[in-house]
């Protein structure tokens, strides 16, 4: 039996839960920008497929949702989404090159260098522990070679 996942940012005032993945089911998005304890479903298209142990990240300077991999009813993703929360609109993104598809991988943005940090997860060979860095900016995901590294997790 699939565990239910739920991917929940704070954005404001705004509260998004992304994913709330069966992927057996019809993906959803929702978002609630009305009083509290009313919700709307949007239904962007394109979106990605509906999928659990993905890791999403909240660029406050580009007021983007930055979305990366996780696990949809094929196996293990690495796709790359940016949401904009403000229209609505999922956009998928096509870099040059991406970490290796996973699940259950950490990400972090950093705002100082406005990129977003990932790490980890489960790959097709079992558990990882490489460090990559997204610059929204370039499209670009880069492969970090740190001085010390946690043991591979998900």
């Amino acid at each position: 039996m699939m565990e239910y996942q739920h991917r929940w940012l704070i954005l404001s005032l705004i509260l998004l839960l992304i994913g709330c993945a069966d992927p057996q089911k019809e993906d959803s998005v929702s978002n609630n920008p009305l009083p509290p304890g009313q919700w709307i479903q949007t239904t962007p298209n394109p979106s990605p497929s509906a999928r659990i142990m993905h890791a999403m990240v909240y660029d406050r300077l580009d007021h983007q949702v930055i979305l990366f991999g996780g696990l949809d009813a094929n196996g293990a993703l690495d796709d790359t989404w940016i949401y904009n929360p403000s229209t609505h609109q999922w956009t998928e993104l096509f870099p040059i090159s991406s970490p290796p598809a996973r699940a259950g991988h950490a990400m972090v943005y950093d705002e100082s260098r406005s990129r977003v940090i990932l790490f980890g997860g489960k790959g097709l060979l079992g558990f990882l522990n490489d460090t990559w860095a997204y610059d929204p900016g370039t499209n670009t995901w880069t492969p970090l070679s740190p001085g010390t590294s946690p043991p591979e997790r998900a």
